[in-house]
This record gives C-alpha cells, sequence and structure tokens, in this order.
C-alpha cells in the first residue's frame, strides 16, 4: 500500500484509488503537523510505500537504513493535476516497483 506524504494533497486518494487500492495521505493518518522521521516510523511498521516530492525521506534513509521503500518524485511543482498524471502515467512501473527488492524509484524532472 502507498502513502502519500504531507506535501502530497489528500484529493489524489480520490482521483488514484482505482490503480493503487489502499492508497492513503500522511494526513488522513493522524500525521499532519508530525515529522516526517514519525511517518518513516509509521510506514516501517506497516511495511508501507512512501510516496515524496521531497528529498527529506531519502536522508532519513540515508541516515537509518533502506526501509520504507520510497516513490520520489523529484519535481519543482507538485500542482495535484501534475502529480495525478505522473502517478497515472507510471502506474504499472510503481506496481512492479513495490514488489522489487529496490529501496527507491526516482521520477526525475522532466
Amino acid at each position: 500500500m502507498l502513502l502519500l506524504d504531507n506535501m502530497l494533497s489528500w484529493r489524489l486518494i480520490a482521483r488514484l484509488e482505482h490503480e493503487f487500492p489502499g492508497l492513503n495521505q500522511a494526513k488522513t493518518e493522524g500525521f499532519d503537523c508530525k515529522a516526517d522521521i514519525d511517518i518513516w516510523a509509521f510506514v516501517r511498521l506497516r511495511d508501507l510505500v512512501v510516496v515524496t516530492c521531497g528529498g527529506d525521506f531519502l536522508d532519513i534513509q540515508n541516515r537509518l537504513g533502506s526501509s520504507p521503500k520510497l516513490v520520489w518524485l523529484d519535481v519543482a511543482d507538485t500542482n495535484t493535476n501534475r502529480m495525478e498524471r505522473l502517478l497515472l502515467t507510471n502506474s504499472e512501473e510503481i506496481r512492479q516497483f513495490v514488489d522489487s527488492d529496490e529501496d527507491v524509484l526516482r521520477f526525475p524532472a522532466p
């Protein structure tokens, strides 16, 4: 299951849950004002995959170990429509990543 970080809109849940069943967002899990390390620990315990558009989770992963997995949307414009298109366009690659042994899936800015 994927968990969107706080930088990504909760509105993406309804738009993407047909492609990613169980998709959720950090704020809806009670992490509205929590530090990234708290979200990282929550995701790690539940074997979830973080979807983020910032490098903070990668920094945490580099310090503390490779779990949990990260889908890193390395883009400056986090417009909800753009994020939706990016995730939908790459949905098959994301699903394959979730089942792989890889730790990070990065989608760089075009």
